[in-house]
């Protein structure tokens, strides 16, 4: 009986007080073990450490047919998601998910923003504490990290006034002072918020259910409707309690459901995609849509993510997401 392929799934280190959006690769990591199996093959966990470089020897021993790519920072930060599909794509290796180009870019919101713009796709305005060509004034503003993801250093208090460029560069320089992230500031849509997850399939984009994040009680409370870090994480927190994910739309809702399809794929061929990713979108009150960032490689827990909920809207199972995924390594 011939043995089974072996094939890492390569992760991050997790940090001895890792918070819950740390150890969430975790519950991915055992999800796409069973996946595996289940398709035939036999995982091994591999992980990545700051200080050493034994993983690509061991990739060298193994020779697999592929890596299971869920890295996210070799150190832990946001701008490095890439480095580690470089060293793999140097090494000749195949593996799941988007390239270190597409990752380099999309992990730049502001990057990222600046391509939406050159191919016609509306993003809300920002600035920088360098650059305020694309700001222009707006009661609101909301200040959030240029490369991290998760809604990771995002709280209520991170919406602040917009209306001069001086006092909101001096509060992007606040935030970059007093946190090891890297800050700027764009225009706060209030509306909804739609999320568009896409799987390839040979390479072209399959559009799964748009899901939206409903805000219950946050006006009456006196809140912004936002996804932040304590809606994502805090199980505790009110936010978290009263946002919930709902993929039912109105009948009137189906040509901007069309429209955000066509956005997305748009993107998807533009931004080069694969495997897998997800768009964020904030709906404005006159019904027109705005492109936040592009989630390349999101998370794939089967309890968390909103990518995976779609896909399950879709008739996929996990394993059958993971057989696709795996297809387009």
């Amino acid at each position: 009986m011939q043995p089974l392929p072996t094939i890492p799934i390569l992760y991050n280190q997790v940090r001895i007080h890792a918070t819950k959006d740390d150890l969430d690769v975790i519950e991915q990591i055992a999800a796409v073990e069973v996946s595996l199996r289940n398709l035939g093959y036999q995982p091994q966990r591999l992980m990545i450490q700051p200080t050493s470089d034994h993983w690509i020897d061991s990739l060298h021993h193994l020779q697999p047919a592929f890596v299971f790519n869920l890295v996210e920072s070799e150190f832990g930060k946001g701008q490095e998601y890439h480095l580690i599909p470089s060293v793999l794509e140097s090494h000749l290796f195949k593996y799941t998910g988007n390239s270190a180009e597409v990752l380099r870019i999309t992990t730049n919101k502001v990057l990222t923003k600046e391509k939406l713009i050159a191919i016609g796709v509306p993003t809300p305005p920002w600035m920088t504490t360098q650059e305020i060509k694309h700001w222009s004034p707006h009661p609101l503003y909301i200040v959030k990290p240029i490369y991290e993801d998760a809604s990771i250093g995002i709280h209520q208090d991170s919406i602040v006034g917009g209306e001069s460029c001086i006092s909101l560069r001096e509060c992007i320089e606040k935030r970059n002072a007093s946190t090891n992230m890297e800050f700027f500031a764009e225009k706060y849509i209030s509306g909804r918020e739609i999320g568009i997850s896409m799987l390839g399939d040979s390479g072209n984009p399959v559009v799964l259910p748009a899901g939206e994040i409903r805000f219950l009680g946050y006006r009456d409370q006196g809140k912004f409707e936002l996804l932040d870090y304590n809606a994502k994480w805090d199980e505790g927190s009110y936010e978290f309690q009263h946002s919930i994910s709902a993929f039912e739309f109105d009948h009137k809702d189906q040509g901007l459901l069309h429209q955000l399809a066509e956005l997305s794929i748009r993107c998807w061929k533009a931004f080069r995609l694969k495997g897998y990713a997800r768009l964020d979108y904030r709906i404005d009150e006159n019904g027109n849509p705005w492109l936040l960032e592009i989630n390349a490689n999101p998370c794939i827990s089967p309890r968390e993510s909103g990518f995976i909920a779609a896909a399950e809207q879709a008739g996929f199972s996990y394993t059958e997401v993971i057989r696709r995924i795996i297809a387009e390594a």
